[in-house]
């Protein structure tokens, strides 16, 4: 499943996510979020009065439900930073790319990779999927070293 706001994919959901968690953990009324699944789903519902209610009438449930909402809500932000992470280094290729003749490029580059903590793989991956760099800039130094 993959939550998106505005259009825009923001994290991916597996089996035992949990959405919803914020409005419980924050009191914040809905979001604008969206979940879609690219196949068939299972999932048990819970409309939040009753999980108030339940909250009320057995308060010793509120720190384990607050753990697991907590969990869920840290793993989303992982997702996130590294989705982000991602996209902001395939813009940094993307004009890197665009101008790798010019001194000092490749330098900034591999600084950039190391700063935000990008994987060669990452990196790699990334050089494969943009146009504007198949004409493989910023391989060689790269392919034939070891991760740091």
């Amino acid at each position: 499943c993959r939550v998106s706001i505005g259009g825009e994919v923001v994290t991916e959901l597996g089996p035992g996510s949990v959405v919803g968690e914020i409005g419980l953990v924050t009191s914040a009324p809905a979001s604008c979020a969206t979940v879609s699944a690219a196949g068939s789903v299972r999932c048990f519902s819970v409309p939040v009065r009753s999980v108030v209610q339940l909250l009320e009438e057995q308060p010793e449930m509120k720190r384990p439900l607050e753990r697991i909402f907590t969990s869920s809500l840290a793993a989303k932000v992982r997702s996130m930073n590294e989705r982000v992470q991602r996209r902001n280094y395939r813009a940094v290729l993307e004009v890197a790319c665009s101008v790798d003749g010019h001194a000092g490029i490749s330098g900034a580059v591999e600084e950039s990779r190391r700063r935000h903590g990008i994987s060669y793989e990452l990196h790699e991956e990334l050089m494969d999927e943009l146009s504007q760099c198949v004409h493989m800039p910023f391989r060689r130094p790269y392919a034939a070293s070891v991760e740091p």
